[in-house]
């Protein structure tokens, strides 16, 4: 029903009501907001609207249509007798009864504009009775300055005591400030300041006018105000304009107040500019404070909000408008791919490498990296990468491209080369090593010559041993000759030379020579050594018998050790060792030979004495204890000889009456063993 309103209105309209289609909104606005007292006023009022919305746009806030009605008075006193009717839309002729269909309110606020034919005026009614008191038009003069207060036309742009305005609730509808501000943000998304003719007033005061004074029965426009009431101050319709976005350099905005409706002749609204929010660190300067008309010059970076009061005589009204100032768009510049080393040069076994592009700059960031390689050896894959760092590896001989192209955050591209030149190893002769010279003597023919001390930059080597064109026709056996080892044996006297031919993988060849000198035999016997004389005291019986300190010119094949002298019963341990081991020895002296024996059957002997001596008797120490003395008639004396000693045990006791004791007694024991009493007994 309201796109059929407002087809037809747009369709219906006299090119010269189009024409003049702004000063028509102004006057429905006045009419709408302004209604004459003879409707029931009592019941209702008007709490806000916005001017210049769209029919179709009010069922986007939440609002749905209950009737259509002539518009006029009649518009706004239907919706006043209507019990569901919270808000109207009017538009010349035309009025929308509306109701509120969401649970949490309906917005009043301006959706993006379609057709300018079609802009009407919504208005919010409360029909509660309460009303909250408003401020005094006095304080609203002491704050902002009021028409008459002289102020320089050129100040600093400076912050004022403001805190922001709390929602209001109406009707069970919330609007507030801010959402009247919506309404004034740009339509045409060129960030600059949108040219509409859309006004709007902020967030109406919820005793915005009073309409329960009656001037019906007289029809006259004033009526008497109660003694001791402050008159009501009518509330004007204030609007800033769209808000404005200005990019850097620009830094200069003018700001222009629009009221509805306009003062009575002769007079003038007075208007006060304020800043309530700013950037931190801003800077600028207002002129025209206090007329309609702001300029804003040396603005910074940042979001503006100003608030325009207007007061006039028993009227107020307050506007709001916001700056937003962006900064000086970049001018980005391509970025310049940087590589390091630009030129490098490796040489085989060396097959790895990397190319650093992380030096690459850029204004603003470099997001990517592409390595290429342009130009190669053949190979069955091309190197690609897409990090900063490009990593080689596996490389063959050749000359190398690489392309790196990089791209910045606006996408813009640079590229650039390195270049890579891969050598072949170098491949150095091998260094043959066949071992010192060295020198045998018969009768040892046989020998072993070491060449594993060869070396070459690259492995693996070939070996051939062979004799040396001076050495043709000498007699020898060979083993080995194409291994780093050569076994020689049945070798006569004389001079041998051998010659190592050492081959690398790539052909190249190295010799070295070795000399074996073999000797006539000149064998002289081996030199035996029992070792030192010895001599024990029984009761140990046994002893070792060393000769290993026997030596030789070559070598000591075999020992052999006997006994030459001495008592019978004696046994040799390891007779055929260099160490033996002698045991039950008795009283005596004892001659052992040691005989050595070298690899040409040459021996040599030398012997060794053993003496065992008896062990040492020392003699038994007699110990007779005292007896106490004896009384008559008792007769009888006992002596105790057991404290008697001997370093081997006493065999036997023997008591004897001393010369210088009486004659008289006999002795009744004189002789003990020393399994029997030691004690003698005098009677």
């Amino acid at each position: 029903m309201l796109r059929a309103i407002e087809r037809t209105q747009i369709g219906g309209l006299p090119h010269w009501i189009r024409s003049c289609q702004l000063f028509l909104m102004v006057l429905s606005c006045l009419f709408c907001l302004c209604p004459p007292a003879g409707v029931v006023a009592s019941m209702c009022r008007v709490s806000g609207g916005v001017l210049g919305i769209p029919c179709s746009s009010v069922i986007g806030l939440g609002w749905q249509p209950l009737a259509v009605d002539e518009g006029g008075t009649q518009c706004w006193e239907s919706c006043c007798l209507e019990p569901s009717c919270s808000a109207v839309w009017s538009l010349g002729g035309y009025c929308v009864l509306l109701k509120c269909a969401r649970p949490n309110g309906c917005e009043i606020s301006a959706l993006p504009l379609t057709h300018i034919n079609s802009l009407g005026i919504l208005q919010l009614l409360d029909k509660s009775k309460s009303k909250k008191a408003r401020i005094p038009r006095q304080a609203w003069v002491a704050d902002s300055g009021g028409p008459g207060q002289k102020s320089s036309n050129h100040d600093e742009l400076g912050p004022e005591p403001f805190s922001t305005t709390p929602t209001s609730a109406v009707g069970g509808i919330a609007f507030s400030e801010s959402a009247n501000k919506a309404m004034n943000e740009p339509v045409n998304g060129s960030g600059e300041e949108a040219a509409s003719s859309s006004w709007q007033n902020s967030t109406l005061p919820e005793d915005n006018m009073d309409h329960s004074s009656s001037n019906s029965s007289s029809g006259s426009p004033h009526s008497s105000t109660p003694a001791g009431t402050p008159p009501a101050v009518k509330e004007l319709v204030v609007s800033a304009g769209n808000n404005v976005e200005v990019t850097l350099p620009r830094s200069e905005v003018e700001l222009n107040a629009f009221v509805v409706p306009e003062p009575p002749p002769g007079t003038n609204y007075g208007f006060d500019w304020c800043l309530r929010t700013h950037p931190k660190d801003y800077s600028g300067e207002m002129e025209g404070k206090h007329s309609g008309t702001l300029k804003l010059s040396k603005l910074t970076v940042g979001l503006y909000e100003f608030e325009v009061i207007v007061d006039g005589d028993g009227a107020h009204g307050e506007g709001y408008v916001n700056v937003t100032v962006k900064p000086e768009p970049r001018v980005n510049k391509p970025p310049v791919a940087v590589v390091s080393p630009k030129y490098q040069e490796i040489s085989l076994p060396t097959s790895s490498t990397v190319i650093d592009g992380s030096q690459s700059t850029d204004d603003d960031k470099i997001v990517a990296w592409h390595w290429e390689e342009v130009k190669g050896p053949l190979r069955e894959e091309k190197v690609s990468a897409d990090t900063a760092i490009l990593k080689l590896t596996s490389l063959v001989p050749g000359n190398y491209t690489f392309s790196l192209t990089v791209t910045d955050s606006d996408g813009a591209q640079n590229s650039t080369q390195a270049m890579l030149l891969v050598n072949k190893a170098t491949d150095y002769r091998p260094v043959a090593n066949a071992g010192p010279n060295q020198v045998i003597t018969l009768p040892h023919n046989s020998i072993t010559l070491y060449g594993n001390q060869s070396t070459d930059d690259h492995e693996p080597l070939a070996y051939e041993w062979s004799l040396s064109p001076e050495s043709k026709g000498k007699v020898v056996e060979m083993q080995g000759v194409r291994t780093p080892i050569l076994q020689l044996s049945a070798m006569q006297e004389g001079d041998y030379t051998f010659q190592l031919t050492v081959t690398d993988s790539s052909g190249q060849q190295n010799t070295a020579q070795v000399t074996v000198i073999v000797q006539p035999e000149n064998n002289k016997p081996p030199v035996a050594d029992a070792g030192p004389d010895k001599e024990l005291t029984l009761p140990v019986d046994h002893t070792s018998l060393d000769g290993s300190k026997s030596s030789d010119d070559q070598k000591i094949v075999k020992y052999h050790w006997e006994k030459n002298e001495g008592p019978e019963g004696v046994k040799i341990e390891n007779s055929e060792s260099p160490v033996a081991t002698v045991t039950g020895l008795q009283v005596g002296t004892y001659t052992f030979k040691l005989t050595v024996t070298d690899e040409r059957e040459l021996q040599s002997s030398d012997t060794v004495t053993v003496i065992a001596r008896e062990e040492f008797d020392q003699p038994p120490v007699a110990k007779v204890q005292s007896s106490p003395p004896v009384t008559l008639p008792v007769r009888t004396a006992m002596l105790d000889g057991s404290q008697s000693s001997d370093d081997k045990g006493v065999n036997s006791y023997l008591w004897k009456r001393d010369g210088s004791s009486p004659a008289a007694g006999v002795s009744a024991a004189h002789r003990k063993s020393t399994s029997g009493i030691s004690q003698q007994s005098y009677l």
